[in-house]
């Protein structure tokens, strides 16, 4: 399949995994079958917009965050913690119980305490 439904199939499975959910109670949630859900998350699958409406509202996330920033960045900015964030992130994934899970909790407590407080 193309690179864009690997792209969105992993951030599918990122966010399922976030969430603490296997694919099969997702596939529950967005009233599909427990193998498009793996099917889509390996991009094998090119899926309709009405199927991945339901996957991220299942997710609790909006297709506009689904999609952000597909087929480039829209600025010349890159949000270099965000991409290290879901790099350890997938690692993690791989490897579960090891070092790297440390890392990556470390990791997102440390961008908390770093990002700006919101202004009011």
């Amino acid at each position: 399949m193309s690179d864009l439904a690997k792209t969105v199939g992993q951030r599918i499975r990122n966010y399922r995994t976030q969430l603490g959910l296997s694919q099969e109670k997702l596939a529950e949630f967005a009233g599909c079958h427990p193998t498009y859900i793996g099917q889509l998350e390996r991009g094998e699958k090119n899926a309709t917009l009405e199927s991945i409406d339901k996957v991220s509202s299942s997710l609790n996330i909006s297709l506009s965050k689904l999609f952000e920033n597909l087929g480039g960045k829209s600025t010349n900015e890159r949000n270099i913690p965000l991409e290290c964030y879901e790099f350890l992130l997938s690692e993690f994934l791989t490897f579960r119980y090891s070092r790297i899970a440390w890392t990556v909790l470390s990791f997102k407590y440390t961008v908390r305490c770093l990002s700006p407080l919101p202004t009011t």
